[in-house]
């Protein structure tokens, strides 16, 4: 007897959790909000009846995009939810009291309407009117009439064109540094020490990323042969370690702040570029005034090369 029942029971059909693992129905779809045509990608799961909707978002809409409907089962009425056979093609469903009228699928989603007996009239994605708000934001945009291109030495160009000049900038420079000799001048700040008023320093201009760097020049122990100090624990005749006045870093000039600084970016600001650092100039670095006396052999050819300036 129980042979015999084995042998009269059927398998049964595994779940579509199973049978639909990672399987998704893709439609392009559309709404109309507030007079103005949206453009949506509503994909449902069939391993659990669930779906998103997802909005691609288009630059300076003034809308806000991306996704609209999480991951969930959406209702039909009360007591129901909607189902893959509720979406019809060129007709409209409504999902949480939205209209989305379907107007495109995927070549698989075809495929299975097809296995289950339903006619798709297409396959690809048909071409909406676009409404006059759309038909901006898809014009090309204009070039500048100042815009400066990005073999020159400067960072206003924006978005992936300013990442690959930095990156090549950087690849290009690295390792290249100018050298400028000055005079840190301090009778400005109320120091009349004739050793502390005009102290010397160098100034490194790094080119692979536009950094700024202020030490103090080395100076010799000044110290008795005979021992060592805390201020000087290497012993006679060392050099002194240098000191920091401005640590590595982009320097922006003072005439580019304004009252809504905060609410600048980066690279809003105006920064120090080569072109600012000629002998003879003096500059002002975070309320420090230096006047440049001097460079480097590197630093000249540099500039005769680049900006045909022989100093």
């Amino acid at each position: 007897m129980m042979s015999a029942l084995n042998r009269s029971t059927s398998p049964a059909p595994p779940p579509n959790y199973v049978t639909y693992d990672r399987c998704c129905l893709r439609f392009n779809a559309t709404f109309t909000d507030g007079g103005i045509t949206r453009h949506v990608v509503i994909t449902y799961y069939l391993e659990d009846d669930s779906m998103t909707i997802v909005e691609p978002p288009v630059p300076n809409s003034g809308l806000i995009q991306g996704k609209l409907l999480t991951r969930q089962r959406p209702k039909r009425n009360v007591d129901d939810y909607l189902v893959w056979e509720d979406i019809k093609f060129d007709r409209s469903v409504k999902i949480n009291g939205r209209d989305y009228k379907i107007t495109g699928c995927d070549d698989w989603t075809v495929d299975f309407y097809a296995k289950a007996g339903i006619d798709v009239p297409f396959n690809r994605p048909r071409s909406s009117p676009l409404n006059e708000r759309q038909v901006s934001q898809h014009r090309p945009a204009t070039p500048q009439r100042n815009s400066v291109s990005p073999e020159s030495h400067s960072h206003k160009s924006n978005g992936s064109s300013s990442r690959k000049y930095k990156l090549r900038q950087y690849l290009e420079h690295d390792g290249h540094v100018l050298r400028f000799s000055c005079i840190w001048d301090r009778t400005y700040e109320g120091c009349f020490n004739s050793e502390e008023a005009r102290e010397p320093c160098v100034l490194s201009y790094f080119l692979a990323d536009d950094t700024i760097e202020v030490r103090k020049e080395k100076k010799e122990s000044s110290y008795s042969p005979s021992a060592k100090s805390e201020r000087n624990p290497f012993g006679p005749n060392q050099l002194l370690s240098e000191q920091i006045i401005i640590k590595r870093q982009r320097v922006k000039k003072a005439s580019s702040y304004s009252n809504c600084a905060s609410l600048m970016d980066e690279e809003d600001f105006d920064h120090y570029d080569p072109e600012d650092f000629q002998l003879g100039r003096t500059i002002e670095l975070y309320g420090k005034r230096l006047r440049i006396t001097d460079c480097d052999a590197f630093t000249r050819s540099f500039y005769e090369e680049h900006f045909g300036i022989r100093f």
